[in-house]
């Protein structure tokens, strides 16, 4: 059985979605020393040259258009364009061609006509990529009244759920925000049979705990409760929710300090307050998971969170809002992990109100980590990841 990844091995990082999906595969696969799996980076690619030429003649069309709207939606359109062609015989050497994303499975329908392998798509977007896409290249808001520029821009999703011929979630709970277009609700429905599940597994990276670091690092008085988040400051992250909330949590707690990375987002304001730190881009991420008294997931839509499984590697304390793939992990039934009712603030510091005396305490069991250890490790995700493909071999030679 061979399998080739529709994604490039110079690309992959250790971060969120497919880059650190798949840097964290290929972890395993060079561990293991497993060859029948194998990335983009060995086909021999051509660039099209009439597409070359196309891009140039947008790129003109594009200098004539006014609004900054219109040359951003050209470009998103110009984006779904095929610009590689591949040789059929060096396809037809795999079983799998496993895709990480509908928009690069969608650019490549020319070249999958007619081929042998069987073609799998794996997402990873909170979202119909689509709609990630329109809203952080355009924002949403400047297309809501292009209905039909949304629905025609959508189409690229649907028609690649609808070419794979098997699809794979990270867990049930995960297809949520997908089921809520309608459109997709019924591909997926259609393909029920052919949709798998595997749950998705770390290098496992143990922090050391330093009950001092956020004294040492920002001066932050020994005895305060850490409330930290990692993470897009945008909306369907949730970040608003947690800016709203923290206001009245530090309204009524004094000793709380709330310990926020990730690039800041012009849009959303972040409170005037000496106990709300911006600490930026950061690479010290397990660091102040390890060591925050509490971590807040605010999401609205939520897929299957890495850093959720970077945290319970850390054995944090975990506040997540009830929505997609954070349900997922309520059959546990932590101590340490505690759900809000989505984009629900009163709840949310409600939900806090009921941590908030035990934080201490739970800091000191170590409930999360055990349920890392016994789920998600990096042997276990390569291991099922592998199981999955065998089965689905079985499958493909019956039919």
């Amino acid at each position: 059985m061979k399998v080739l990844i529709w994604k490039k091995e110079k690309d992959l990082s250790n971060c969120g979605g497919d880059t650190g999906y798949l840097w964290n595969l290929n972890f395993f696969l060079k561990k293991e020393n497993i060859k029948e799996i194998e990335f983009i980076d060995k086909n021999f690619v051509k660039r099209d040259l009439i597409k070359r030429l196309e891009k140039r003649k947008d790129e003109i069309k594009n200098f004539f258009v006014s609004s900054k709207v219109e040359k951003q939606k050209n470009e998103l359109i110009y984006s779904l364009k095929r610009d590689m062609k591949i040789k059929k015989e060096y396809l037809n050497k795999f079983d799998f061609i496993h895709f990480h994303s509908s928009k690069e499975l969608y650019k490549n329908l020319e070249n999958l006509k007619n081929i042998k392998p069987k073609i799998i798509l794996q997402s990873h977007s909170p979202e119909l990529q689509s709609m990630e896409n329109l809203e952080k290249e355009v924002g949403l808001k400047n297309l809501e009244n292009d209905i039909e520029f949304i629905e025609k821009y959508k189409e690229y999703d649907y028609k690649s759920f609808e070419r794979a011929d098997y699809l794979i979630f990270p867990c049930e709970e995960a297809m949520e925000p997908y089921l809520k277009d309608n459109q997709m609700k019924k591909i997926l429905e259609a393909k029920k049979e052919r949709i798998n599940f595997i749950s998705t597994g770390l290098v496992e990276k143990y922090e050391n705990r330093d009950d001092e670091y956020f004294y040492k690092k920002y001066n932050i008085p020994k005895d305060a409760i850490i409330i930290s988040y990692i993470g897009r400051h945008n909306k369907i992250k949730g970040y608003d929710l947690l800016v709203k909330a923290s206001e009245k949590i530090l309204e009524k707690y004094k000793n709380v300090y709330f310990v926020i990375a990730g690039n800041e987002d012009k849009e959303i304001k972040k409170p005037n307050s000496k106990y709300w730190i911006e600490c930026g881009w950061t690479n010290e991420g397990l660091k102040i998971m390890k060591n925050s008294d509490l971590f807040i997931l605010p999401n609205r839509e939520t897929y299957f969170d890495l850093i959720f499984l970077e945290l319970l590697s850390q054995n944090a304390t975990i506040l997540c809002s009830y929505t997609g793939g954070n349900k997922y992990f309520e059959k546990y039934s932590s101590q340490k992990i505690k759900f809000f009712e989505r984009e629900n603030i009163d709840d949310l510091i409600k939900k806090f109100d009921e941590f908030y005396p035990i934080l201490k305490i739970l800091k000191e069991k170590e409930d999360n980590l055990k349920i890392f250890k016994e789920n998600f490790t990096i042997d276990k995700f390569g291991k099922n990841y592998l199981e999955l493909l065998k089965k689905l071999y079985s499958f493909k030679r019956s039919i």
